[in-house]
């Protein structure tokens, strides 16, 4: 007969020491097969990014040969064959890997299950609302308005992938008592105004604003509307308690983890999530139930564009219609169009 014996700390509240030990029967991953998901994602990641960039530069090729070939029919079709395959190949990277950060993901929250139904269909609108930037990005090669370096640019796209890996982290263990910490990484005064809301630390940022306020012109435009931003939203930063603690299922109905979208940073965001206790004190708020709502919107990349202006509003509004949201488990997947 196997004996097994568990060490519950004395404080530890009766109905969470039951939850623990129904945790532990079910075998959640050892700390060296989540390190795996965490390997499984840095591979991922590598192998997307090669993937893309290997189609962007084909697409850039073709793009060269076009333009050189100006007024032959035959260079047009060739080229226009070219861009579908890429456009297709684009869809196909974003669809495979989406998968694979995800249960990367799952891994590193403790949990080697197969993706579930609503699952997939998170990853599915994860996907395809990356996807409508990428085909954007091919328009901007095309018509040559863009700034951004397009490496740099793909290298961004690699970084989204972290979004998936978080929800995936997330998913993998949706009980009621799990909780996790919004952390900042580094100096709060790198932090845009989103994460430092999310992680309880607007006070912080905002001294170090304040400290590079010229005293004698006064803070920038920006300074001023950083300072405003943080004022309206100060009293409700950090989540119920203040301290960016959050139960897990509060964090999937706001549809925010670090390197979303939505944040100010976008995937620039090098926070992290790490597991934590729920807080001893008394919460300050409820829970939040609808989707985060950035502090400091910005516009869409093919909204700022002024080229094939209807194409980049297709693409905007197929973008707008596959935002992140909560898919819960028995729900039925959206089929908008």
């Amino acid at each position: 007969m196997l004996h097994v014996d568990f060490n519950i700390p004395a404080n530890m509240p009766e109905e969470e020491a039951w939850e623990t030990i129904r945790k532990a029967l079910k075998r959640p991953l050892s700390k060296a097969e989540r390190a795996e998901g965490e390997r499984d994602f840095a591979t991922c990641q590598q192998g997307f990014l090669a993937a893309m960039s290997s189609s962007t530069h084909v697409f850039m090729d073709a793009q060269v040969m076009r333009l050189a070939a100006a007024g032959n029919s035959d260079a047009e079709a060739a080229y226009q064959r070219i861009k579908r395959q890429v456009q297709w190949q684009m869809r196909t990277h974003f669809n495979r890997c989406y998968d694979e950060a995800f249960l990367a993901g799952k891994r590193m929250g403790g949990s080697d299950k197969r993706l579930e139904p609503n699952e997939r269909e998170i990853i599915r609108r994860l996907a395809n609302n990356e996807a409508e930037y990428a085909l954007n990005m091919l328009l901007d090669i095309e018509t040559g308005e863009y700034s951004m370096n397009i490496d740099n640019r793909l290298q961004l796209y690699a970084n989204a992938l972290s979004e998936v890996r978080w929800l995936g982290y997330l998913y993998a263990d949706l009980s009621h008592n799990r909780y996790v910490r919004w952390t900042l990484s580094g100096d709060v005064g790198t932090s845009c105004v989103d994460c430092a809301y999310m992680a309880g630390k607007m006070g912080a940022l905002a001294q170090n604003i304040n400290r590079q306020v010229d005293p004698q012109r006064g803070p920038t435009k920006t300074q001023a509307k950083m300072l405003d931003a943080i004022a309206a939203h100060r009293d409700h930063q950090g989540g119920r308690w203040g301290t960016g603690v959050y139960r897990v299922q509060e964090l999937v109905r706001m549809a925010i983890v670090p390197q979303s979208a939505t944040l100010a940073c976008t995937t620039n965001c090098h926070c992290t999530l790490q597991e934590a206790r729920k807080p001893r004190k008394r919460a300050k708020h409820a829970e939040q139930k609808s989707p985060f709502k950035s502090l400091w919107p910005k516009a869409k990349t093919m909204d700022r564009r002024t080229t094939l202006p209807a194409e980049r509003a297709r693409l905007s509004e197929l973008a707008d219609r596959w935002e992140l949201e909560h898919v819960g488990r028995g729900a039925e997947p959206h089929r908008r169009f």
